[in-house]
């Protein structure tokens, strides 16, 4: 009965965009071979009714060339897809491959996929070659990735948009030629590509590509996952068969593992894809990515695992068990601390000038701890946050990424935090104070300028398209303005006041629940569209808004792979990547976890990325 029930649309792209130099070769319309079928062996006789898969591989392309050609031939997305072909159809997929397709073979190929799938099909799309996010129509103005096809000499937009030749083959445009079979589905979509900002070189034409390699791309139903995170690359292999992704996809595709929910299968790619990219470049930087918008899983060895259930070994078991123990303790622990700092504060009371609000020392006193004493009209709402220590980290031992590692033992010092993240309008009143334009900006997301996200906002909006440079300089100006020490609060601050005593996945417990914030499948009526007002949702048990959620929130500590004690400290200059934090309306419920990190550079400019300010209690 459950496979009834289990109707699944799955298009899974794979790009490898890395320019390894390798010999020129004659290039014609490539090679497009007729679909292998191959029967499901006995293991995988619970699949769904058909799995089709189409498989694509650029690499021929002409050598680079400055001021001609801007994509080099790369050497391995030809074995990267004959290894996934192969390794699909021991997964029971009818497999379609094409190896060094032009324009016209691409565009010929998926027409004729998207034509061949039913309704309840699990489809399939690999791609595996250079990718370039770019508009090829300026009256719409809308940026679409783009896959980059061999035959022809590209240096800018003009050379990819030009119908002349051959039309562009649009990722979005092979999306929805995917969905048009209808909602019952999923569709699951990875880039294997280099995702960085494309070099100023590229500009010399007029107006270049935006960037190289493939920018977000979001859908409902959707499961898409990036070889690496914004601003990164993905890298090659010269000396090596495959690239660094797809060699430990195909590696984590395995038994033992095919049978986890698809979300926590590439989450395993995480560590061996950065160590590994280290390895082969000692300055590379590569972390796998996704955004989640599956309404259900999808399994490559079907059933899925049940986590709960019979299947789990005694091992995971125990580990579970241990898990909830951990949180257990650290919950009692943490209430004997909130004990002891209310005994404190019988004892102790200390009294500001000109006023009778006292100084907060409890857990349960911080929701009064309100910061009104002589606040003027453009200042934030602060919230008193009392000293103290807490577990930093991935504390439920998930083991959901790398970088949430090791579990540590943090001490904070006193300070304030503000109670919402800050808005538009408080945003604003620096603005007009300083005829403030935004600082340059690296490269962007979701916006079409400074604080002018695609969506509509209004004042009690929280303020996005900031870059971390345009939050540091509204710090600066409301420490000048008021004579108070402003700034950015640490990741450990930041995660401190965000599980406000609590030791679970949310402040509210370990599940997502309906609309407790606003994120991709939260249950708001935000969801996945845009910001909502701050203050929207429940406060946390501290008095604080929107910590889970709404928008990211920038950090002044720099990121490290795993914690090394940035995670304590501000850094107020250089170009290293800082960590934001707290999820937002556009990713899923996992990435709204307290312990979850992500980073970016200073100038990095998106619709889903905010701040809160903190001031630092001066004695």
């Amino acid at each position: 009965m459950l496979i009834r029930y289990i109707l699944i649309l799955c298009s899974v792209i794979l790009l490898t965009a890395c320019v390894t130099q390798v010999e020129r070769k004659a290039i014609g319309t490539g090679s497009y071979s007729t679909p292998v079928v191959t029967q499901p062996s006995s293991g995988l006789s619970s699949l769904p009714k058909a799995r089709k898969a189409l498989v694509i591989g650029n690499g021929a392309y002409f050598p680079w060339e400055r001021g001609v050609n801007a994509f080099g031939p790369l050497t391995n997305p030809k074995y990267d897809a004959i290894d996934m072909a192969a390794h699909l159809n021991n997964y029971g997929f009818t497999v379609t491959k094409v190896i060094d397709g032009d324009a016209k073979t691409l565009f010929r190929a998926i027409n004729q996929f998207a034509a061949s799938l039913g309704p309840t099909d699990v489809a399939l799309l690999y791609y595996s070659g250079h990718g370039v996010t770019t508009v090829c129509n300026p009256t719409s103005g809308e940026s679409h990735n783009y896959f980059v096809p061999v035959g022809r000499v590209i240096w800018d937009y003009a050379d990819l948009c030009d119908t002349s030749v051959a039309s562009p083959i649009s990722a979005q445009w092979a999306l929805k030629k995917l969905q048009m079979r209808g909602k019952q589905g999923m569709n699951i979509l990875i880039f294997d590509a280099c995702r960085e900002v494309v070099e100023v070189e590229l500009q010399t034409k007029g107006r270049g590509f935006e960037r190289k390699g493939f920018t977000d791309m979001h859908g409902s139903g959707s499961f898409i996952a990036y070889a690496a995170a914004p601003g990164q690359s993905s890298w090659g292999n010269p000396s090596g068969r495959n690239s660094v992704y797809t060699e430990h996809l195909l590696k984590t595709l395995k038994p033992g593992q095919d049978d986890l929910p698809i979300v926590l299968l590439f989450q395993q790619l995480h560590a061996p894809v950065t160590k590994a990219a280290k390895r082969q470049h000692a300055t590379a930087l590569q972390e796998p990515w996704e955004n989640n918008g599956l309404k259900g899983n999808f399994c490559f060895r079907a059933p899925c695992r049940s986590l709960t259930g019979p299947r789990i070994s005694q091992d995971d078991l125990k580990k579970e068990q241990q898990a909830r123990q951990q949180a257990e303790a650290e919950n009692r622990r943490l209430a004997a601390e909130n004990a002891r700092l209310r005994q404190q504060a019988q004892e102790t009371q200390v009294t500001t000038n000109n006023s009778a609000i006292s100084r907060i020392s409890s857990v349960e006193a911080i929701r009064a701890g309100t910061n009104i004493v002589n606040r003027q009209s453009f200042e934030p709402e602060m919230i008193s946050i009392p000293a103290g220590s807490f577990r930093m980290g991935d504390i439920q031992g998930a083991g959901y990424y790398s970088d949430e590692k090791p579990v540590h033992e943090v001490y904070i010092k006193a300070f304030s935090i503000s109670k919402y993240e800050i808005t538009v309008g408080q945003f604003k009143s620096f603005v007009r104070d300083t005829n403030y334009q935004g600082s340059k900006v690296d490269w962007e997301y979701g916006c079409k300028g400074f604080m002018q996200p695609t969506f509509t906002q209004a004042d009690n909006h929280p303020v996005v398209c900031v870059t971390w440079l345009d939050a540091l300089a509204y710090t600066k100006w409301l420490s000048r303005k008021t004579g108070k020490k402003y700034r950015l609060p640490t990741e450990a601050e930041w995660e401190y006041v965000a599980r406000a005593g609590t030791a679970t996945k949310y402040w509210w417990g370990n599940e997502i629940g309906r609309n407790r914030a606003n994120c991709d499948g939260c249950g708001s009526k935000w969801d996945n569209k845009s910001t909502s007002p701050v203050g929207s949702f429940a406060a946390n048990p501290w008095g604080l808004y929107d910590t889970a959620g709404n928008v990211w929130e920038w950090t002044c500590s720099k990121y490290t792979s795993s914690y090394d004690g940035s995670e304590m400290k501000c850094l107020l200059s250089g170009a290293s990547a800082r960590v934001f934090r707290g999820g937002s309306w556009l990713l899923i419920a996992d990435y709204v976890r307290a312990a979850n990190r992500r980073r970016n550079e200073p100038g990095y400019q998106s619709s889903y990325v905010g701040f809160r300010a903190c001031e630092v209690q001066v004695k």
